[in-house]
């Protein structure tokens, strides 16, 4: 009947053909792993992350990894257990971030951990491109120029007729 995070008795009582024997031993109940985690927003300055509930958690650890999920290092410590989200706003452009989230709980003056859950990768976009120079030689196109974005693969060159007006993509350079 025991259910709750922490230790529980249990004795095992075996009738054998000549005598009784008879097992007592202590072990371990655990929280659960934390389940569902998922990438619910990601724009050019946070990351949302949500997860189901953990019954019985105080809270949840929150790990992150930039080097492609090869080491892990916690960055929220979120001590609600009711709270299953968290915004990351520490992100970098043109990056890959890792997630895992573990539920824990505090029992006797003792942080019992839950196993992580399986992690979740987010990449973030390239860098805007800045303009470096708009050149207009009489009766030719303008010319424009950038500079070069890390990562990436080409380049859409936007023109808008008017100062409010929709921009319509004109060009498209790889």
């Amino acid at each position: 009947d025991n259910t709750e995070i922490g230790t529980a008795d249990i004795e095992v009582s075996l009738k054998g053909y000549r005598r009784e024997i008879l097992l007592d031993d202590v072990f371990r109940i655990i929280l659960g792993q934390v389940n569902k985690l998922t990438i619910t927003k990601a724009t050019r300055s946070n990351i949302d992350l949500s997860w189901d509930k953990v019954i019985g958690a105080d809270g949840y650890l929150v790990y992150k990894s930039s080097d492609n999920g090869k080491s892990f290092k916690e960055v929220q410590k979120i001590e609600d257990g009711n709270l299953t989200a968290w915004q990351d706003t520490n992100i970098k452009l043109h990056s890959v971030y890792h997630y895992k989230v573990c539920a824990y709980k505090v029992w006797n003056e003792e942080t019992i951990v839950g196993n992580e859950s399986k992690s979740v990768l987010q990449k973030t976009p390239l860098e805007t491109a800045k303009l470096t120079g708009v050149i207009n030689a009489s009766h030719n196109p303008l010319k424009v120029e950038w500079k070069k974005v890390k990562g990436a693969a080409g380049y859409q060159v936007y023109r808008s007729k008017t100062k409010d007006g929709e921009y319509e993509c004109i060009k498209e350079i790889k």
